[in-house]
């Protein structure tokens, strides 16, 4: 009888070539990688603004606390007392409100749109992380069964692929009431957004 053969799954280590004096080492499929996103400008650029704005996103409150503005103070002395509208050119844009303020509360909109890209992020994480696990649980099992599990599964992503994502969106946060499951105001907004963007995307 004879005993069953050992199968690894570690990958090989790259081999060196002696050539001549030199030794050309191979290259691991990380460090091919490496290269080819190197090389693509397009890719590296928009790696770096989504992480300076993922870096601006996690430090706005020290960004906010030294530009003095926190996001919900109101400035009535920015905002023109007749018209309710920002004093100046641009929205009341400037040196002190970079982003300009809004009409007749003059609180800083960057200020507000950097709390508000913490929010996003936050929400856009989560969904995906949510999407991901949906997914990947139900490709598993479609794989694992086959069959008509596999059908089923399929036609139930066809569904969720022909229904608009807005509609479901709407016809929940109109239905759900303003406390569920000891959650309220912007905690429960949150975690609807969450729940409608990731369990409603999960086919793609």
């Amino acid at each position: 009888m004879t005993s069953p053969v050992e199968i690894t799954t570690t990958p090989p280590e790259p081999e060196a070539v002696l050539v001549g004096e030199k030794t050309i080492e191979g290259r691991s499929l990380g460090q091919i990688a490496w290269r080819r996103l190197r090389r693509d400008k397009v890719a590296i650029a928009g790696g770096i603004t989504i992480l300076v704005l993922i870096l601006i996103a996690l430090f706005a409150p020290l960004i906010v606390t030294w530009l003095g503005h926190p996001p919900n103070d109101i400035h009535y002395d920015v905002v023109d007392a007749d018209t309710q509208m920002p004093i100046g050119p641009w929205g009341g844009m400037s040196r002190e409100y970079l982003f300009g303020v809004e009409p007749v509360s003059g609180r800083d909109l960057f200020s507000r749109v950097l709390y508000g890209s913490r929010i996003s992020l936050l929400i856009a994480f989560l969904a995906t992380l949510l999407s991901v696990v949906i997914g990947v649980v139900m490709g598993v099992v479609a794989g694992y069964f086959g069959g008509k599990v596999d059908a089923f599964i399929s036609r139930l992503m066809d569904l969720f692929l022909a229904f608009p994502l807005l509609v479901f969106a709407l016809a929940i946060a109109g239905a759900i009431p303003d406390k569920v499951a000891g959650l309220s105001g912007d905690s429960l907004r949150i975690a609807l957004l969450v729940f409608i963007i990731g369990f409603f995307n999960w086919p793609y």
